[in-house]
């Protein structure tokens, strides 16, 4: 161990511990030397992961850094093991886990406004993991969409009265500045950022339609079909019927 330790150090360090032959005394007398200067590092990585930015660099490589620096701050201080029996309660983890999802969403770019509200809403927060999955998910919704999806050309899409700005009331809950997830079957979270109305013809149309950027097929609830439209679906191999009960020959 003497030798390791003589060897992790730098040059000028070496010097003042080579006549040393116990590996305990070598670690005092670094400790006591070196153990002050642990706070104002503490103090540095801390300012660190306040004030970083996402910048013009990815979601992926953003969280990155700040994973590293979340790491060091580990390694000067390491988490409280929590004693709480049969329970935890002292809620220590989850304040550290809460400091570093204000952290990764305080440094994200504006244009993740919209979902950061949203997460910001959740109670209880997502762990840390499940909020850089949200995130990563809207960026490639930004870059399915040519980055801006407050260019995309809704009439084209069938949609209208949608809600598209984040002082907008969300049609889902009324509340202000956010979207709504949907779960899929599978247990995976999308993002609906528009509600609104497709119209196919003069007189067929659904209302209260989700628009899901990520999506590359339209999807569509036959019971909802029907029962909007009080109608009747016949499916054959290759032809599907629709039939409206509200005319007169079919009663």
């Amino acid at each position: 161990f003497v030798s390791w330790i003589v060897h992790s150090v730098s040059i000028s360090i070496r010097q003042s511990i080579l006549w040393m032959d116990k590996a305990i005394d070598i670690w005092r007398d670094l400790k006591s030397r070196y153990s002050q200067g642990d706070l104002l590092r503490i103090s540095d990585l801390q300012h660190e992961a306040s004030s970083i930015k996402q910048g013009d660099i990815s979601v992926t490589n953003f969280f990155t850094k700040l994973c590293i620096i979340w790491d060091e701050l580990e390694n000067f201080r390491p988490n409280l093991i929590c004693s709480c029996s049969p329970q935890c309660s002292c809620k220590a983890l989850g304040t550290e886990q809460q400091d570093q999802i204000m952290q990764f969403l305080r440094g994200l770019n504006d244009q993740y406004n919209q979902v950061k509200s949203h997460i910001l809403m959740m109670d209880p927060l997502p762990p840390i993991s499940k909020v850089f999955s949200y995130i990563v998910q809207q960026e490639r919704q930004f870059i399915s969409n040519d980055g801006i999806l407050s260019t995309l050309n809704l009439e084209s899409k069938g949609l209208i009265n949608a809600v598209s700005s984040n002082t907008s009331s969300c049609k889902f809950c009324g509340k202000i500045g956010h979207t709504e997830i949907v779960r899929l079957p599978n247990g995976q979270e999308v993002f609906a950022t528009h509600l609104g109305l497709v119209k196919f013809s003069e007189t067929l149309f659904l209302s209260d339609v989700l628009h899901i950027p990520s999506f590359t097929f339209n999807l569509m609830s036959i019971s909802k079909l029907v029962s909007s439209l009080n109608c009747i679906l016949t499916f054959s191999s290759n032809k599907c019927l629709m039939q409206d009960m509200d005319d007169d020959w079919y009663s």
